[in-house]
């Protein structure tokens, strides 16, 4: 359940997620490598969230924390702040931002058969798994 109302970033930042059980949909004989990662949409940070909500039928409050504040502040993403990647700026010792990390192409992939479940059910059964793996709905 979302517990935290402060969010990095800004709602309309791409966001990628993919469920372990969509991967069967490729193939079990294929040998070729994919960037599975999902949906095969323009998912943002801020409909994740909205959706996370809604599943969880959280009264939570979003709270979007600008990159300049941390910046300013000397939070270093990933490290301190995990699952966070600056958009403009690179990572310490790097020398260019990773501005697609969160917007990788999966034609490829979905071309060969990668199809996603909704959001709304993969978040639905990652909220059954804290209850106890023998819940999960499918």
């Amino acid at each position: 359940m979302i517990k935290q109302k402060r969010l990095l970033g800004r709602p309309g930042r791409p966001s990628q997620v993919i469920d372990a059980r969509d991967l069967e949909m490729i193939g079990k004989n294929m040998t070729r490598t994919y960037k599975a990662v999902g949906p095969d949409y323009t998912l943002t940070k801020g409909q994740s969230l909205v959706v996370c909500k809604k599943v969880t039928r959280s009264k939570a409050d979003f709270t979007w924390i600008s990159e300049k504040f941390l910046n300013g502040n000397k939070v270093e993403p990933w490290g301190e702040m995990p699952l966070w990647i600056t958009e403009g700026l690179p990572l310490p010792g790097a020398k260019k931002p990773l501005n697609g990390f969160f917007a990788v192409d999966n034609d490829k992939a979905i071309n060969a058969g990668l199809a996603f479940r909704p959001p709304f059910r993969n978040y639905r059964s990652y909220m059954e798994l804290e209850k106890g793996p023998s819940r999960i709905c499918r």
